[in-house]
């Protein structure tokens, strides 16, 4: 990810509405999960903001290859990070009660298969992999560069590489639905002006930005009432994958 994008992230993701809904997701996604009874990890950290909602809960540590990424999660959670690859996990066979994954398997360098092996080794048995990522290979842009981004997924196929990994699925949903008419279009909207200046003209930056406060409560708003209703029901669209998986 570029530096300015993640300086971006560190001082915009506790309030702004893209990052609040996500955890806001995860949490709807996690209701009814038996009690915990081992440490839970966040890989691909980031910032810090997933990790910081996981200590809430109990005992957790977070991952991060990154270094500036590394430097900024200190600042929010202090010493409970370690710095590493998804493929080849810095833990303990079956250690971990609860795995979080948000955007990473997206991220360029990130082995996909490996990395879910190294989930399932980490998991204790019966323990759960939470993965948001990224929609739709067709929406790859300028966000996705400045992100650093590689690939994105759809529901089935990401269903397929956790099986083939040896999880059992327990959800596999979409999320970010009530808004993706617009995601989209501004995402196709993104392509096509960029053909148009041509490719390289200017450098990329992604979509993320500090909406004006109003326009924040509003969104947020939408995205509380998904979250409502994937604690029940999934979604058949949306600009967001998500499964959460189960060691068997």
């Amino acid at each position: 990810m570029e530096p300015r994008e993640l300086r971006l992230m560190y001082v915009v993701e506790k309030d702004h509405w893209w990052f609040v809904g996500k955890r806001l997701a995860a949490a709807a996604l996690l209701e009814g999960v038996e009690p915990l009874d081992g440490p839970r990890l966040d890989l691909g950290a980031g910032t810090g903001a997933m990790l910081e909602q996981h200590l809430e809960q109990g005992p957790a540590l977070g991952l991060e290859h990154d270094p500036l990424a590394l430097a900024l999660a200190y600042q929010r959670v202090g010493p409970r990070l370690a710095r590493g690859h998804s493929h080849a996990l810095p833990f303990r066979d079956g250690s971990a009660a609860l795995i979080t994954m948000m955007d990473l398997l997206y991220h360029q360098g990130v082995d996909v298969a490996a990395t879910l092996t190294e989930c399932r080794r980490v998991l204790r048995p019966g323990g759960h992999l939470l993965i948001f990522d990224s929609a739709y290979q067709g929406l790859m842009g300028p966000h996705d560069r400045a992100m650093h981004g590689a690939r994105r997924f759809t529901r089935p196929g990401l269903r397929h590489r956790l099986e083939a990994a040896g999880f059992g699925i327990v959800r596999a949903t979409y999320r970010n639905s009530l808004l993706a008419p617009a995601v989209i279009a501004q995402r196709l909207t993104a392509k096509w002006l960029e053909r148009l200046r041509g490719h390289g003209a200017q450098a990329p930056a992604s979509d993320v930005a500090r909406p004006p406060e109003m326009l924040n409560r509003l969104l947020l708003g939408v995205m509380r009432a998904e979250a409502r209703w994937l604690r029940r029901r999934d979604l058949a669209l949306g600009t967001s994958v998500c499964v959460l998986a189960r060691k068997e």
